[in-house]
């Protein structure tokens, strides 16, 4: 198995060392490269050892006089050491000294190659340097796809002195950066996949512990991508059902005990938290209230076609229940097309000829009634629910009709303002319909 390992060398000859690396001692040495490369080998297995070296002139002297060229070329020997180097600039100017960042920034990208599997030490680095290392490997993570298998640091600060392995760090960053994904476009499908990544690489290092913590968090994320797929595809009988469930099966990732009580769980349990935050008005277990907060997601993460269907949905479902439907009743397509033509105040020629016997003539006609009752003083609302199915068909039928709406307009109609405060803020009118839905519900308590 093969790997590169990238590593800073610094001016300075330390004093000999004996480290610990996962519990075993390493030979006493005063370069930490010396013994992470026997650690590689001997403890992590890895055979094919590509060394990258970044120097400085004085440090070139260190490597060069004292030793460790021959040393590291007779460990991974046949293979040999590249040696990068490393131009301090004389003119300290800020422009110019930015430059050079960005160089060495470019230096480190030169040597990743795509698909690489990378290994860096950051030991010696000086000063900024870990910061670069850390952008570069997240940068070729993303253009390169390469694979990061440690982030080490040797300290004979501890004791006994120890190679730490700050992979978790980088662990850390990509929970970041896919639930900040997560967070802008509703979609779990790249934090599902990052997971399972993650899981096949502690597989081929046969890391049991860490697999064991996985194993909850991949069943969390999989439930999780089960409600944004359904929220995408508008299934509004299972949204409750689906975020009771990744609610449940997150509760059990923040109660593993030794995990949640670990210093690196703590800042993923507040990324988890604002999860948390975004599920829990889906699951409250009422129909209508789950449904309009499942227009506000996806109104959030531009899912302006679903928003759309779901709040016409909603809305008329409300409608239906309120004045004596049964729930199976409501899933006849006619019975509420009938009720829907009736807050609306229009008829229609056409004969819809299918079969839908669950509820008779009589009972319709009762049921219209209602509705009469129920909405004559609710303009606004009857108003709004029937622009609503006009705004609706416009969207489903793709714009060919004969006064479509803009794309602005369909999305200005449905937003809501993050700040009522604001002197101009401006909230869609369908943003106001979903209010007195909710307004309407909250009604009628023995529906």
């Amino acid at each position: 198995m093969g790997v590169k390992l990238l590593t800073f060398l610094g001016k300075n000859k330390l004093n000999p060392c004996e480290y610990m690396y996962k519990g075993q001692k390493l030979t006493k040495t005063e370069f930490v490269q010396e013994a992470l490369v026997e650690a590689l080998q001997k403890i992590d297995g890895f055979e094919n050892i590509e060394f990258i070296i970044f120097l400085t002139e004085e440090a070139r002297l260190n490597w060069e006089i004292n030793g460790l060229k021959e040393k590291v070329s007779n460990l991974i020997n046949p293979n040999k050491p590249h040696e990068i180097d490393i131009k301090i600039p004389e003119n300290r100017e800020e422009n110019e000294f930015k430059k050079y960042l960005w160089d060495v920034f470019s230096q480190i990208i030169g040597q990743l190659d795509d698909g690489d599997e990378i290994i860096f030490d950051i030991t010696n680095s000086f000063r900024y340097q870990p910061m670069l290392a850390l952008l570069a490997l997240h940068f070729a993570k993303v253009t390169r796809n390469i694979k990061i298998h440690g982030i080490y640091y040797a300290s004979d600060q501890t004791n006994p002195p120890a190679i730490i392995d700050l992979t978790s760090f980088i662990d850390m960053q990509e929970w970041i950066t896919n639930i900040y994904a997560f967070e802008k476009s509703g979609r779990a499908q790249p934090l599902m996949e990052w997971v399972q990544q993650k899981e096949d690489e502690m597989k081929q290092r046969n890391d049991q512990e860490q697999l064991e913590h996985m194993r909850s968090r991949k069943e969390f994320i999989k439930d999780l991508h089960a409600l944004t797929l359904a929220l995408e595809t508008n299934r509004g009988r299972e949204l409750g059902k689906l975020a009771k469930q990744a609610l449940s099966s997150l509760n059990k990732v923040k109660n593993q005990h030794d995990l949640f009580h670990s210093g690196s769980f703590k800042p993923l349990e507040i990324l988890l938290n604002r999860i948390e935050d975004k599920i829990l008005p889906l699951a409250t277990g009422n129909q209508i209230s789950s449904g309009l907060a499942a227009v506000r997601w996806c109104v959030d993460h531009g899912l302006i076609q679903q928003a759309y269907t779901m709040l016409d949905e909603i809305t008329l479902i409300a409608i239906c229940k309120v004045v004596g439907f049964q729930d199976e009743e409501i899933l006849s397509y006619r019975n509420k097309q009938k009720i829907s033509e009736a807050v609306r105040k229009l008829s229609s020629q056409k004969k819809d000829k299918r079969k839908h016997p669950i509820i008779d003539k009589k009972r319709l006609g009762d049921m219209k009634e209602k509705v009469d009752n129920l909405l004559s003083d609710k303009q606004t609302f009857v108003d709004s629910f029937s622009n609503l199915k006009d705004d609706r068909n416009d969207l489903n039928h793709a714009g060919f009709s004969l006064s479509p709406l803009t794309s602005e307009e369909f999305i200005q109609n449905i937003k809501r303002d993050s700040d009522k405060n604001k002197q101009n803020s401006q909230t869609g009118k369908y943003e106001k319909l979903i209010e007195l839905v909710d307004h309407f519900w909250q009604e009628h308590p023995s529906k």
